[in-house]
């Protein structure tokens, strides 16, 4: 299948991990190098200090707006909070065009996902109930727009085997209440070097499960990069694996009108 025309989910270096040439107009050069009509610059917030990466952002998009190959939208990947674990975020969405909701924490927001606390098996249930409960809530919030990555945190530190049986079971669960509020469900080029192999294998079943839940999919590639904006290589293969074309991947409900404009 043809890669959809469009990528919504992009960093900078203002995220603080992004390559030193993440620059707003070097993302834009590789944005029309490939051809696409729509971006969305969704930074991470993972504080609420960070919504300041927000106005740096719209401050490098007026300083190039009459050079703009696509069309712009402003957006933000906000963590949830992992200290209330009631669905919403650390981060206030005002005036934001699309709004992608992370967990990078641990359920109870102490540790990263990439900590690699030690846990038993008592423990890492624990967590993987809390996790399904508290993405449930997450994907329900009205200002959420899409889903990031599902099923990167829980396929670290043992939580879980692979995307089968019990496991799969509770995604059915946080489907289902992302497909009543017509929250997005992302498929993430970045996933699979995140992702064990056993969960890369059964990761279109997870996507599966999503589609027959009533969801919806949108493919964004998560560059961190100027060579990966736009780029998607598995993406495609899991979506050929369903059998899926672009046009059955969504393009969100853009919130706000472009931050910048394509040329008429």
């Amino acid at each position: 299948m043809d890669a959809p025309s469009f990528d919504t989910h992009l960093h900078t270096v203002y995220c603080g991990h992004a390559a030193e040439d993440m620059l707003v107009p070097n993302l834009l050069r590789a944005a029309a190098a490939r051809g696409l009509r729509a971006v969305a610059i969704t930074e991470h917030l993972h504080v609420p200090q960070h919504r300041a990466r927000v106005d740096r952002i719209q401050t490098d998009l007026r300083r190039v707006a009459d050079q703009v190959p696509c069309d712009v939208y402003v957006g933000a990947e906000i963590d949830a909070d992992g200290l209330a674990e009631d669905g919403s975020l650390v981060a206030h969405t005002d005036g934001l065009a699309y709004v992608i909701a992370s967990t990078h924490h641990f359920p109870g927001g102490k540790d990263w996902w990439y900590d690699n606390p030690v846990l038993g098996p008592d423990q890492r249930a624990a967590v993987v109930e809390r996790w399904f409960a508290w993405a449930t809530k997450l994907v329900s919030n009205p200002v959420v727009d899409t889903l990031a990555h599902p099923g990167i945190f829980l396929s670290r530190n043992g939580l879980t085997p692979a995307f089968a049986g019990a496991v799969l079971d509770g995604f059915r669960g946080v489907f289902a209440a992302a497909a009543a509020h017509n929250t997005l469900i992302e498929l993430n080029e970045l996933a699979v070097k995140k992702l064990t192999p056993r969960h890369r294998d059964t990761y279109p079943d997870l996507m599966q499960a999503a589609l027959d839940a009533g969801c919806r999919l949108v493919m964004a590639s998560d560059a961190h990069s100027p060579r990966d904006v736009g780029a998607f290589g598995w993406t495609l293969e899991v979506a050929a694996a369903l059998g899926l074309q672009a046009a059955d991947f969504a393009e969100p409900a853009w919130r706000q009108p472009p931050a910048a404009r394509r040329p008429a």
